[in-house]
């Protein structure tokens, strides 16, 4: 603000300030006159003495009847009474013209229009500093906290539709869900291509895709999605991009809570319910704990009509998820925050079919049991100096992963007799510590920077068991002949004979890295950013084969991961920018007896060349982006088969990727009344010709878990009805077709699902009441959404692990809380 333009500012406070010591001045010379009908003497200064300094807030838009809309007139001669002091005009004395000497009185000004409402500005911390959106030269989509839990939302698969360039496939036969972006996603088995980070901690493995973790949206700040690689400042993980879910914060001398409980019933299923709390705990003025956690639990849909095995719903899951954050602030300058978060699933059954959804599995003779979780602590230190802020991460996690799948299934002729014959078992522990200290500029000035260190240490014990079993209707013969059996030497224990025993004791992945950045402000309206990772990654493992170990590999990369980005902001409606930036996975070691099969497989690396612009209209009311790319994938981990039992990693050459995604954003005239639309253009092919175990794949073959168009349409709208505050919004999602794998050997997606939300709440009230209701997949769609198997044949003899879309889901909600 300029010097001219302060002093104006106080001149006009001075102004309002003696204005209103004048009118009570006056009203207290009336009243006395009234009463001695003697003339009085006062003193100005002392009554403007009796006055409280206050600075007057900015003049809010008044009705057309309110005092501040009449002329202001002198005291006057009139032997009326002069009215009492109104304490409502105080507030209002700036609105009120000071008369010029000598002229005629000037109508008073308008009262302010009401001012509409605007699209909301997100900031987000996802290039580990605040920012708006608005103002990252890289595509990036966040989602508020509130409008998750909006949307009914407890998992990624909830919400993720909503950003477009994304997709996933969802978890099947014990396999975790697939997630890629722009076409860039992992096959079954390899290492994944997008990095989860929940606050500053990476939850994702560097090596396998073991335990995904898939945090519960409730309480939370904002979910960030960036698009692209990440490698220059979140390393190996985050090959394709990043997701990042950011919690709320414990709030300092303030008690704040919240109650809310779910009730979901799923069509062709059952009904279950679900509950999540909050309580943020002030403990002193330096000290608060924010408690966060849900206990949801999972209808089921899936039936079982096997000899031996009739059962309903078996796929129901019980999902817990807490969390911790203990906020210490001892200093100004110094702030501490320790977490801690625990989830933890578990069910019956794998919830997969090999018929069309619909039909009881007639294949299933026994039970497949999991249980997975993990556990994660966080000590995030900040210290503040004038010009930066040191940041120190420390982060140690856990995580467990227990399968006991039935595939008796790939005997089809005898599991539909009842009789079990196969089932595979796999046990995955890891842990992981990192540890990260950065440097931060305050953001003051034309230069921006930051820079730091990052290392992890990664264990793994995984040991992955084939058994041949024999249970006919639920009688286990295999049990009794089990001593005949150890007698003539065969690999038995309680799970039957043992047909294959391999895995890692242990598994170590390991990175190092320096990171940094700097950007510049020039010319007023561009600024350049230049930044890059050295890292040095190591992968050693201890092949195990029948419980013994076999030798020791290791396989050691290093490089450099850049980024540079240019953004032009004429002004603040319009950016457009460009950036180059490189990301970087793990290699690996595959387990096979085949002598065909390599031994290892090498790290994937991924070059992204974007172009965007973002604009807003209608005094922010209109919101318009567009954004282009084109990446270059360089050997893709996929994954083949040496036989149905024995699978490995290879590398594909080259693929790559070209796209657009776009966002259109509208708050219409009609107050209340909101449009989003969202898609994407994607086509990623393979970029040389590739042989796999099924064949050739030639150039030009689409990658898999990358549909070519993806789209999503929003309309909300929002309403007072008295002290009520409604509501609602229609959500219309398109997905387009993908394959399943490298080798096509299923077609998924290619459907439309409808949702409808609607909210009333009372957030005036002391106690917060809420209540909701939604209907996802309004039309009970019916379509393939994610598959397992080989090719057609294959498939036709031992079957294939399936699973659809979630057939017609109702969930009403209640809410309660206090702040």
């Amino acid at each position: 603000m300029s010097s001219i333009a302060l002093h104006s500012r106080r001149l006009g406070r001075l102004k309002g300030g003696c204005a209103a010591a004048l009118l009570g001045l006056s009203s207290a010379a009336g009243a006395q006159a009234q009463e001695s009908n003697e003339p009085q003497d006062f003193d100005l200064d002392a009554l403007l003495a009796e006055q409280p300094a206050s600075t007057p807030a900015e003049p809010a838009a008044q009705p057309a009847t309110s005092p501040a809309s009449e002329p202001a007139t002198a005291a006057s001669d009139d032997e009326s009474p002069a009215p009492a002091a109104d304490p409502a005009l105080a507030e209002t004395v700036d609105t009120i013209p000071v008369q010029p000497l000598q002229a005629e009185p000037e109508p008073a000004p308008m009262a302010e229009p009401r001012r509409h409402a605007q699209i909301e500005e997100i900031i987000v911390t996802a290039t580990k500093r605040e920012q708006s959106t608005r103002e990252i030269p890289i595509s990036i989509s966040a989602l508020t906290g509130k409008a998750l839990e909006d949307l009914g939302s407890h998992k990624l698969k909830d919400f993720i539709a909503l950003v477009p360039g994304m997709n996933t496939q969802d978890e099947i036969a014990g396999i975790p869900r697939k997630l890629s972006v722009r076409g860039v996603g992992p096959d079954v088995n390899t290492n994944q291509t997008v990095g989860v980070v929940f606050g500053d901690m990476p939850l994702t493995d560097p090596y396998g895709s073991y335990t995904i973790v898939d945090p519960d949206p409730w309480d939370l700040a904002t979910v960030e999605v960036l698009k692209g690689p990440q490698g220059s400042l979140f390393g190996a993980t985050s090959l394709g991009g990043l997701i990042r879910y950011v919690p709320n914060a414990p709030k300092l001398g303030e008690w704040e809570g919240r109650l809310s409980g779910d009730w979901v019933s799923v069509k062709t299923g059952e009904a279950a319910p679900s509950y999540s709390a909050m309580l943020n705990l002030p403990l002193g003025e330096t000290f608060a704990l924010r408690l966060a956690g849900s206990l949801q639990k999972q209808p089921g849909v899936l039936d079982i009509d096997t000899p031996g095995r009739r059962e309903d719903n078996v796929d129901d899951m019980d999902n817990f998820a807490g969390r911790a954050i203990a906020l210490w602030k001892p200093l100004d300058e110094l702030t501490l925050n320790l977490s801690y978060m625990r989830s933890q699933r578990e069910g019956d059954e794998l919830g997969y079919t090999t018929n069309d959804q619909g039909k009881p599995r007639n294949e299933a003779p026994s039970p497949s049991p999991y249980k997975n979780g993990f556990n994660a602590t966080t000590l995030d230190a900040r210290y503040d100096f004038d010009w930066a802020q040191l940041v120190s991460v420390t982060g140690y996690q856990t995580k467990f992963n227990n399968n006991d799948a039935d595939t008796s299934y790939i005997l089809r002729p005898l599991a539909m007799l009842g009789v079990r014959s196969l089932h595979a078992k796999r046990a995955v522990e890891t842990e992981g510590f990192m540890q990260e200290f950065r440097l931060v500029s305050n953001g003051d000035g034309p230069w921006n920077w930051l820079g730091g260190v990052y290392f992890s240490d990664y264990e793994a014990n995984i040991r992955s068991q084939l058994y041949l079993d024999l249970a006919v209707v639920g009688i286990p013969i295999m049990e009794r002949l089990a001593p005949l059996l150890q007698a003539l030497g065969l690999p038995v224990d309680s799970s039957g004979v043992r047909a294959t025993d391999t895995g890692f004791r242990p598994l170590l992945a390991k990175e190092n890295a320096v990171f940094g950045e700097v950007s510049r402000v020039f010319a007023e309206d561009w600024t350049l950013t230049v930044g890059g990772r050295y890292y040095q990654t190591e992968v050693t493992g201890t092949p195990t084969r029948n419980g013994e170990p076999d030798g020791k590999r290791t396989q050691e990369s290093n490089g450099f991961s850049p980024k540079v980005a240019l953004n032009w902001r004429p002004s603040d409606e319009l950016m457009i920018y460009g950036n180059i930036s490189r990301g970087f996975q793990f290699g690996g070691f595959n387990l096979s007896n085949v002598a065909s099969v390599p031994p290892s497989y090498e790290s994937s690396t991924l070059w992204s060349y974007e172009i965007g612009m973002r604009t807003d209209w209608l005094d922010r009311t209109l919101r318009f982006d567009l954004t282009a790319f084109y990446l270059d994938w360089k050997k893709p981990q996929v994954n083949q088969n040496s036989s149905p039992i024995d699978p490995y990693i290879d590398n594909v050459g080259r693929a790559r990727s070209v796209g657009t995604e776009t966002t259109l954003h509208y708050l219409t005239p009609l107050d209340g009344l909101s449009l989003e639309v969202s898609a994407a253009w994607i086509e990623a092919v393979t970029a040389e010709d590739f042989d796999s175990t099924q064949g050739n794949v030639p150039k030009g073959t689409e990658m898999p878990s990358s549909p070519k168009l993806q789209a999503t349409a929003t309309v909300g709208y929002r309403h007072e009805f008295g002290l009520w505050q409604t509501q609602a919004s229609l959500i219309g999602t398109h997905q387009g077709k993908a394959f399943n794998n490298i080798n096509h050997s299923a077609e998924v997606g290619g459907y439309e699902l409808l949702h409808f939300n609607f909210g009333i709440s009372r957030p005036d009230l002391s106690f917060m009441p809420a209540m909701s209701i939604g209907v996802n997949n309004i039309f009970d769609t019916h379509a393939l959404s994610a598959a397992l198997g080989g090719s057609d044949l294959e498939a036709a003899i031992i079957g294939r692990p399936l699973v659809y879309t979630t057939p017609r889901t109702v969930r009403l909600n209640l809410s309660f809380g206090f702040n």
